[in-house]
C-alpha cells in the first residue's frame, strides 16, 4: 500500500485529493493510528503514546558504545605507536586494522544517532521516521564491512608473524579468509532483500514487507561466531609449538586473543530502537 494511500486511510484524504471510484476508505466513525504511524507499525501504547527507547537505555548504549570505541582506538593507536617504536615497516594488516577503526567509529556515531532519535514517547514523525530508517540501513552496511576489515587484519597478522609454510595452517587460514569473505557477502545480500519484493528504500518510505526474521537473524549470529572462534583457535597450535616458556605462549597467546576481542567488540547489526 503507497504512503499516500496510508495517510488517507488515518487522516482523511488531503485537500483536493479525490479517492478513486471503488477505492473504500476508512469505515464511518474508525480512527486511525497517531499521526507519523504506519497502520501496520507495532508500538507499545501508554498514557503518554508509544514508547520508544527510554533516555536510561539510551545513556547506557552510549556508554557502552565509547567505552568500546575507546578500546578499539587504544588498541589500534598501541599498534601503530608499537611499529613506529620499533621501527617497523607498516604492513597491509596494520592498514586493515585502521580501516576498520574509522568504520567502527562510523558505526558507532550510526548508532548514536539512531538511540538519540529513537528515544522517547509519543508518535514519531514521518520525517524522523524516514531518517531512522536511512540510519537502520547504513549502519547495517557499515557493520557489513567493518566486521569484514577486523576479521581479515587478524588473518593478515596470523600470515605475517606464522607466514603460510606448514601446509595444514595454510589450508586453515585460507577456509577463515572464504568463510569471513562469503558471511560478509551473504549478510550484504541478507540486508539489500530485507524488504523483498520491495527495494531497501522501503526501509524509510513505508517500511512495507519490512520486518525482522528470527531464524535468519540466528542463522547469520551462528555463523558470525563460528567464523570468530575459527579464527581464535586457528593460531594456538602454532604458538604451543614455539620454542619458549609456557608463560610465554600463554602471555603470547594473550595478545592474539586481545585482537580478538576487538573483532567481537562491535555493536549488533540491529537497530536500537
Amino acid at each position: 500500500m503507497s504512503l499516500l494511500k496510508r495517510l488517507a486511510q488515518q487522516n482523511g484524504p488531503p485537500a483536493g485529493f479525490q479517492i478513486p471510484a471503488g477505492a473504500s476508505g476508512p469505515p464511518a466513525g474508525a480512527t486511525g493510528p497517531p499521526p507519523g504511524v504506519f497502520s501496520g507499525d507495532s508500538v507499545t501504547a501508554t498514557s503518554k503514546g508509544p514508547v520508544g527507547m527510554t533516555i536510561q537505555d539510551r545513556n547506557i548504549m552510549f556508554g557502552v558504545t565509547s567505552m568500546f570505541l575507546a578500546l578499539c582506538i587504544a588498541a589500534v593507536g598501541g599498534r601503530f605507536l608499537s611499529r613506529r617504536i620499533i621501527k617497523q615497516r607498516y604492513g597491509i594488516d596494520d592498514f586493515f586494522a585502521l580501516g576498520a577503526l574509522l568504520l567502527f567509529v562510523a558505526l558507532a556515531i550510526e548508532q548514536y544517532l539512531l538511540a538519540y532519535n529513537g528515544t522517547g514517547s509519543g508518535a514519531p514523525s514521518m520525517t524522523k521516521m524516514a531518517a531512522m530508517g536511512k540510519l537502520e540501513f547504513s549502519s547495517q552496511i557499515t557493520y557489513t564491512l567493518v566486521t569484514l576489515a577486523a576479521k581479515l587484519s587478524i588473518l593478515l597478522l596470523y600470515r605475517r608473524v606464522f607466514m603460510l609454510r606448514i601446509k595444514w595452517f595454510r589450508i586453515a587460514w585460507w577456509s577463515c579468509v572464504v568463510l569471513s569473505s562469503a558471511y560478509s557477502i551473504v549478510l550484504f545480500i541478507t540486508n539489500m532483500a530485507q524488504c523483498a519484493p520491495n527495494p531497501p528504500s522501503a526501509l524509510w518510505r513505508d517500511r512495507a514487507g519490512c520486518g525482522p526474521n528470527i531464524a535468519e537473524a540466528a542463522t547469520m549470529g551462528y555463523l558470525n561466531a563460528f567464523v570468530d572462534l575459527t579464527i581464535l583457535i586457528l593460531p594456538i597450535r602454532m604458538v604451543w609449538t614455539l620454542q619458549m616458556s609456557t608463560k610465554q605462549k600463554i602471555a603470547i597467546a594473550a595478545v592474539f586473543g586481545l585482537g580478538f576481542m576487538y573483532a567481537s567488540s562491535l555493536p549488533p547489526r540491529d537497530s536500537p530502537y
